[in-house]
């Protein structure tokens, strides 16, 4: 007789109900999550309802709701406070309106920093106002191993949109450039924009200075320029913004517009 095969049970779930750590009194199961992960429905004594991890109820690293933990430790509505709550929002919740670009491409926080004092811990104090949270790795999650204070310019070096230019054997992104080669970032944009290549667009000096221009041997502001050749002021720092020499942008007439 062939023996019956054996059927695998589901692991039984503990019933947490009417039971409290620290500030949450469980009220009924919830829900199951990813990773088979129980959640049950807890109300804390400021009143405030949440689901909660099972997980996190018995490790003790979800004693209270957010209010409540912000007021013990005081730092709620710290910069601090502000970027941790921001991330896990993006990441957690559907709801928030930059989801598209992190739960929903994968991006999610570590277990650790669940904890806003263990997020600081790690962190520490953002440097200057200057400072937002940057991760080394876009796809990777928010984790310590991951993540760093950094300024806007460090930051947008490491978008995964960014554009990089290679040149002389060298590839850097587009800002980089800009700061290696004393050229305004939005000009070096332009430039491409307008179709040079990357070797002219990054080889190009940039003709304006102060506004002073030479043309056979002459040197006049931009201003006078304007005067003198009767082309619009704002036409002749266009054209230069374009790339176009000095030669071409004073002697090149302005089309006339036929009526």
């Amino acid at each position: 007789m062939a023996e019956s095969k054996s059927t695998k049970r589901a692991p039984r779930r503990i019933d947490l109900t009417g039971k409290k750590f620290g500030r949450w009194t469980v009220l009924r199961f919830h829900s199951i999550a990813k990773g088979r992960c129980a959640r049950w429905l807890c109300r804390c004594e400021c009143g405030a309802e949440k689901p909660v991890y099972a997980m996190g109820l018995r490790n003790g690293r979800s004693r209270s709701c957010l209010n409540c933990a912000m007021k013990k430790h005081g730092m709620k509505d710290t910069p601090e406070w502000r970027v941790w709550a921001s991330l896990r929002g993006r990441c957690n919740s559907q709801t928030h309106k930059a989801y598209h670009n992190y739960g929903d491409r994968g991006i999610t926080v570590c277990e650790r920093w669940e904890s806003f004092e263990n997020f600081l811990e790690d962190m520490g104090e953002r440097p200057s106002s200057k400072h937002s949270i940057d991760r080394i790795d876009n796809d990777g999650p928010y984790s310590p191993e991951n993540c760093r204070w950094a300024t806007r310019n460090e930051q947008n070096r490491n978008k995964r949109t960014n554009r990089l230019l290679t040149h002389g054997g060298k590839t850097l992104c587009l800002a980089a450039w800009a700061e290696e080669l004393s050229i305004n970032y939005m000009t070096l944009l332009g430039r491409l924009k307008f179709g040079w290549s990357v070797e002219q667009a990054i080889t190009t000096p940039v003709q304006v200075q102060n506004h002073m221009l030479t043309l056979n041997g002459r040197t006049c502001c931009l201003a006078r320029w304007a005067r003198e050749t009767g082309i619009n002021y704002g036409a002749l720092k266009s054209r230069l913004k374009r790339g176009w020499s000095v030669e071409k942008t004073l002697t090149t007439p302005v089309r006339s517009v036929k009526r």
